[in-house]
């Protein structure tokens, strides 16, 4: 299993190198998950852009799947992670599509290293949540988390965010899995980490291509937080996913494929 060791953590990463390209500036995609979940979340994006000549890596973020999280979480450190990671395996721009909490992660990262980002993919996110919001937010994950224990918060919290898809119902037993096993601790701290993020005033900043999705039916971030990042960033573009919840990536895989494939095409010309 490929793992990204430093002094003191272990960072799992999934990667396909079978058809790597290493001929254009765009050489990898590195796929960013939700909380709780792994890199598994992304099945069906890795099994659609396989054959697109390109790196396409996915790691698990600390304290999530196989990664540790020894020296604690926060937005520094889930940046440097990346970087670190970028870094390692010799790519000197990436793609970042993130759900979710991967998508703060993708947005933090592009803020601090523009130079090392081609473009971003940031899906059923946010770039700010409400000072007075926050609490509560963390009190309906974290919160219920430790009190009811991942076991059955995993189950709780995937009836509230998947919808009824084939697409969805087929990988929920693995995103339970991936939720269930995850440590409480961790779960608490990211869960801060995430919501607690403040990149708004970061994004009149950002000069690079940028696709904005949002599931029509997404109840955990709502589109507003999709318009506030999409009209403060001069190149992005915002499109709305139908039929889809919280994880757009998975309820509706076959139109985010599509949106995705062509944002990448955009890239390359």
């Amino acid at each position: 299993m490929p793992f990204l060791k430093t002094d003191k953590e272990s960072l799992f990463y999934h990667h396909q190198t079978e058809n790597l390209n290493t001929t254009g500036t765009h050489e990898g995609i590195v796929f960013l998950h939700s909380l709780g979940t792994d890199h598994q979340i992304w099945k069906y994006q890795l099994e659609d852009l396989d054959g697109m000549g390109r790196l396409l890596i996915a790691p698990d973020a600390r304290g999530h799947g196989k990664s540790t999280w020894n020296t604690g979480i926060s937005l520094d450190l889930w940046v440097n992670d990346i970087l670190q990671l970028i870094d390692f395996l010799g790519l000197q721009k990436v793609v970042i599509c993130g759900v979710s909490m991967g998508g703060v992660q993708a947005l933090a990262f592009a803020q601090q290293y523009p130079d090392r980002v081609s473009g971003l993919v940031l899906a059923d996110t946010f770039a700010r949540i409400e000072p007075e919001a926050v609490p509560e937010k963390i009190r309906l994950t974290a919160g219920i988390a430790k009190e009811l224990g991942m076991e059955k918060y995993a189950n709780q919290y995937l009836d509230l965010t998947l919808s009824y898809s084939h697409t969805a119902q087929a990988i929920r037993e693995v995103l339970r899995q991936s939720i269930a096993e995850m440590n409480v601790a961790a779960y608490q701290e990211s869960a801060q980490t995430c919501f607690s993020a403040n990149l708004e005033g970061g994004l009149k900043d950002l000069n690079i291509p940028i696709l904005v999705l949002i599931g029509e039916d997404d109840q955990k971030t709502p589109i507003s937080y999709s318009k506030a990042i999409a009209e403060g960033i001069l190149e992005s573009k915002l499109m709305v996913i139908p039929r889809a919840c919280h994880l757009a990536n998975v309820d509706q895989p076959k139109e985010f494929n599509h949106l995705l494939k062509e944002f990448l095409t955009t890239l390359e010309n």
